[in-house]
Order: structure tokens, then sequence, then C-alpha cells
């Protein structure tokens, strides 16, 4: 049995788009949107969907109520306080770093070169003191600032989470000149033409900035755990995926080197309907070419209220019960025998109909607008490594009937994974909706009494240059 451990970012980013949830900033509902694929992917391919019961009690009961068919598990039931702490342990260990405008250190180098963004902080002067500020390196009005910005603003959009779960912002991070030395309060900026170099600090945005940064590695890290307990596959909002997949490799979860290498096969757009990606004992991964489940729906109902229902109805359909009895199956071999070229021969007919029953999907729930056809790529990894950490026992009785039936299957599985989409490319495929975009969104609302932080640009020609308003970081 497959099950989807659905992260509570998800759920949020679902309601906005539904209008349950104000947006504070517009420019994260092609995200948000993302996101809503994402769960749609989950109804139709995975038999069973569980989240974390974490959120506020205010906000816990009616989340619970608008997603009845996830069965919610409370934290508390299964001792997982110290999981929780040892995730928070481990995020705390990496902090991010700023050098020469840039974020140095390995974990979020890395995240914004999956994003493909350019970030350059620079000292602002603001008030006779100089800022350091949050910039995007580009031109003000470039489609490459546009983007930068919309990602950026889904990151500022987990500020929120973070409240709604009862949790504090961290700030944690390290400054450093680019001799290697800490950047301290008392710091002045060497060549400064103004306020004699004196420096006051991180900008507000760029505080927060850190935060949700800070934020999403707790969360990515503590939702891999829950995953490796629960025997699930994680479907993490698209912001977190890109920091998932970094820890991923980097934790011993996985063979070494295998999300490089599916990194690299996600960016060959030459791949087969399903191939494998490493020929490991332990680990393996497919790539899925699957239609916008989003574009199709809307464009049959008109109403993003019906979506949801739309694609349970999907669900019962032939191809896709299919699709999920060769999926248990696939996985239930490869757990049991360990996936070898040897075992991809063996079971070739089981990969043509998998492939078979993809391109079926494809045809008949695919959709075109002016700019081409809509189809996403989706990345399944299958897991049976296990972490160093000793997880709590899983109790005998659980009050929960429904949840009590997912558990008890967990006892027998053996494995976990993560699903992996490429922000950047969904949020192409979001900008080519055309006339269904308007469909999905007309139910959002804006909170207009909402703090929001917008990034700055920083011109590339400009970017070492000393102004009388400006240094770069050096």
């Amino acid at each position: 049995m497959s099950i989807a451990l659905i992260d509570n970012s998800t759920l949020s980013s679902v309601q906005r788009v539904l209008g349950e949830i104000k947006v504070n900033n517009k420019n994260t509902i092609d995200g948000d949107l993302a996101a809503f694929e994402s769960l749609l992917l989950a109804i139709l391919f995975y038999n069973e969907f569980i989240a974390m019961d974490d959120y506020k009690p205010e906000y816990s009961e009616k989340r619970k109520k608008y997603f009845s068919f996830i069965k919610y598990i409370n934290p508390n039931d299964f001792e997982l306080s110290l999981v929780k702490e040892k995730a928070k342990s481990e995020a705390n260990e990496i902090s991010p770093t700023i050098q020469n405008g840039e974020f140095v250190d390995e974990a979020y180098k890395k995240f914004f070169e999956l994003l493909k963004i350019n970030i350059k902080c620079t000292w602002d002067i603001s008030s006779s003191i100089y800022y350091l500020t949050l910039k995007m390196l580009g031109g003000q009005n470039s489609f490459e600032f546009e983007k930068y910005s919309d990602i950026c603003h889904l990151i500022f959009s987990e500020l929120s989470e973070i409240s709604n779960s009862g949790e504090k912002r961290n700030y944690k991070k390290i400054l450093l000149d680019r001799k290697g030395n800490r950047i301290i309060d008392s710091y002045k900026i060497p060549g400064a033409k103004s306020a004699n170099g004196k420096t006051g600090g991180l900008t507000g945005a760029l505080a927060v900035f850190i935060a949700a940064l800070n934020w999403i590695s707790y969360r990515s890290i503590y939702y891999t755990y829950l995953a490796e307990f629960f025997k699930a596959e994680t479907f993490l909002h698209p912001i977190r995926q890109n920091f998932h997949v970094y820890y991923m490799g980097k934790c011993n979860r996985f063979d070494i080197n295998f999300t490089s290498d599916l990194l690299k096969k996600y960016e060959d757009y030459s791949l087969e309907e399903i191939e494998n990606i490493i020929a490991s004992t332990k680990s393996c991964a497919v790539t899925l070419h699957t239609p916008l489940f989003l574009g199709y729906i809307i464009s049959k109902t008109k109403n993003p209220q019906e979506i949801i229902n739309f694609a349970f109805d999907l669900r019962n359909k032939k191809e896709f019960v299919q699709a999920r009895s060769d999926f248990g199956e696939l996985r239930n071999i490869i757990l049991e025998q360990g996936f070898s070229p040897k075992l991809y021969r063996e079971t070739n007919k089981l990969f043509e109909n998998i492939k078979e029953g993809f391109n079926t999907i494809r045809r008949n729930y695919g959709i075109s607008t002016n700019q081409g056809d809509l189809t996403s790529t989706m990345i399944n990894s299958i897991n049976s490594l296990s972490g160093i950490l000793k997880f709590p026992q899983i109790p005998e009785k659980i009050k929960d009937t429904r949840v009590a039936n997912i558990i008890s299957n967990c006892k027998s599985q053996k494995s976990f994974g993560f699903i992996y989409k490429n922000l950047s490319k969904e949020l192409l495929n979001i900008s080519k909706l055309g006339m269904y975009f308007d469909d999905l969104v007309k139910n959002v609302k804006e909170n207009h009494e909402s703090d929001t932080y917008n990034p700055k640009n920083e011109e590339p020609m400009y970017k070492d240059y000393h102004s009388s308003w400006k240094s770069p970081m050096v």
C-alpha cells in the first residue's frame, strides 16, 4: 500500500487557491497552484494520505474537516517529540552563510542553484547607516527578476506556516567578509562612500528571509524522519522539495551519488516515460511524465471548488486504478529483490504496462494552450535504507481507527521515499495555463492588511561598485 505524506504547507496553498485562506501576496499564487497539482498527483496515484496534526488548535479542526479524506496523525500519540527535536538540532547545524553577497554554505548554495535564482546582497544606506539588503541579480523589469521574485515570495510565505504551527522564528545566520572573517555589530565597510561605512545589521526583509530558510530546512528534515517512521513518501510543498532533495543526498538514507544522478536525469528531456535512474540494491527512482491535471479538471468544472471531488472521480477510473496497482507491484518487487539491470529485464512487461498506462493517461487527460501541450515531470524515489535515528515504538493501540488501519500496514512496510518536481519548471507550466488560469484563481482573496516583503534588484554591471547609497559586500 502506498502512503502519501502531505505537509501542511501544501494544504495551506490549496486553501489559498480555493479562497479559504487569504493570500498575503499574489506573487505566491503560481507556487500555490504547483502545490495543488502535487496534491492531485497524490490523490490519483497513491492509496492513502496522511498529514501531521500539528497546527494551532484554532486552525486544526477546520482543516481536518476541509480535507476529510486525509488521515491526521497527532505527534503526541506516537511520542514524536524526540524526533522533532532531533530534526531541529540537525537543522541548527546548517547555518545560512552570506559572503560576497551570496549564500556560500553548501546547503543553501545548492538550494538556490536548484531553484536557478541568483541572489546578491549589498549594503544599502538608510538613515545614514548601511543595512545588508536582499537583492536579486538582474534588471528591474526583466523576466529573470520576475521569476526570482515569485520564488522569493514563496520562501517568504513560509513565515505564516511558522506562526500557524505555534513555533518561533529562527534568525540564525553567519555573515563573512571576503577574507572569511565574521562580520560583527561594529563592522565598517571598507571603501564605503558614505556614513563612514557604519553598518546596522540586516534589513527586515533579509532577516525574515533567513528565518524562512531556517524553517524550510527544519521542516524538510522533520518530514524525512516522518516518512521513514511511517513508511510513506513525502509530498512536500514545491519550495521545500529543492532543499529536501539536497538533504536526502547528504544524509545516509540513500546510496552515495543517488540524488545527484537523479537530478542530472531530471534535466534530460529525452527520458522515456519511466526509467531507472540508478541500479542500486537499496534505492531506485523513476521519472513520470504526466498531464497538468489542474488544467484538465478546471477545463471540465470551471469551478476550483470542485477540483478535489473531480479528482476523486478520476481516481476510480480504470487507468488510475491500474497505475496504482502496477506501482504497488513494482515497489514490492524492488523491496524484496533489490533493483538491478537483471531485475529490470525480468520485469520488463511490468515496466511496459506502466509506460503504456501513462501514455493513455496523457492522451485522455492532457490539454493544450496557445503555448503548447502542458506536461509535468515527476520523480518518484523509493528507498529501503534506514537512518541512525532510533524511533519510538509504534503503539499497539491507536484511538483513531482510520489511522490505526494505516499504521498496521506500516509495520510490514520496508520502504519510504519522496516526490521531486523542479519548481522552476513547474512555474513555467503554470504560466502556460492561459485561459484556464483565470478560472483556477477566481476565488483567491488577498489580505491587504498583511506585511509583505519584496526583494530589490541589483543590476549585474553595478554589483561590485560603491556608490553614495550602496556598497558591495566585501
